[in-house]
């Protein structure tokens, strides 16, 4: 029996380097160095496959789904890590985990339910503007999912490194506390005397701070923006399955016939 070309698709190898990467990265998800670097290769990897897929002209729908299965791989390990990293802030972590999945299972079934080509293309007319907008302008896309995978890495560099400002430090530190019940123990991490942030490099960079600063802010207007798409898409695409099923159950409308 001849092997499926598609397997072998310019696009799907980057797929499967991506899948490759991601395992490497939260293997060493407690060394900085080695986590940063393939982390990010990974996602640029994500730019890269479809750049492949359209300039080679090989978008199928295998590799929409490797890519989906990946992507939701690594973010879901990001959550992992992070709820490791921040235990008061676990159950926000499991809770965004779940709608980052759920949403995107429900956009790729609505998709194939509905018989589009694309996720990206499974709009109807009763779908949301900004989930629209998001979908086919291309530089909001990318804007909006940088702004979203960026938060992320960023709390993990956060942890090892204490880039922000000492009051804003101070503060999100003394919050992360508050919500951290004392009799809780995980790891012997939790304590009195516990830091949350750059507790392993004790490194000042003071003109780094207001920059990086800044771009922690957009990062975290953009993955809340993020956040609110999930919940667009999921309850979106409920609604046109549903409308879908209806409309399959109707019976079909007899013409009138001019006398």
């Amino acid at each position: 029996m001849a092997r499926n070309p598609i397997f072998l698709y310019i696009p799907n190898l980057i797929g499967y380097a991506r899948i490759a990467l991601t395992i490497v990265t939260f293997l060493f998800y407690s060394s900085p160095v080695k986590f940063f670097s393939c982390y990010v290769l990974a996602l640029l990897g994500d730019a890269f496959d479809g750049l492949a897929a359209r300039k080679f002209n090989q978008s199928t729908k295998f590799g929409a789904l490797l890519d989906m299965f990946t992507d939701r791989g690594s973010i879901v390990s990001m959550f992992c890590v992070l709820s490791a990293l921040y235990p008061s802030l676990s159950g926000l972590f499991m809770a965004l985990a779940f709608l980052d999945v759920a949403s995107h299972f429900v956009r790729m079934y609505t998709s194939f339910f509905l018989g589009f080509k694309s996720h990206k293309d499974a709009n109807t007319k009763k779908s949301s503007p900004l989930l629209r907008s998001y979908y086919q302008n291309r530089f909001v896309l990318v804007l909006i999912i940088a702004g979203h995978d960026g938060l992320w890495l960023l709390l993990y560099v956060l942890y090892y490194v204490d880039f922000l400002p000492e009051r804003l430090s101070k503060a999100f530190s003394s919050l992360l506390y508050s919500i951290t019940p004392e009799n809780v123990r995980v790891f012997s991490l939790i304590s009195k005397n516990y830091q949350f942030f750059g507790h392993m490099y004790d490194i000042n960079i003071p003109y780094l701070t207001i920059p990086t600063t800044i771009v922690f802010g957009i990062c975290l207007i953009l993955a809340t923006l993020k956040v609110y798409i999930h919940i667009l898409q999921l309850l979106n695409g409920m609604r046109d399955i549903a409308d879908k099923e209806l409309e399959d159950m109707e019976p079909p409308r007899k013409k009138k016939v001019n006398q």
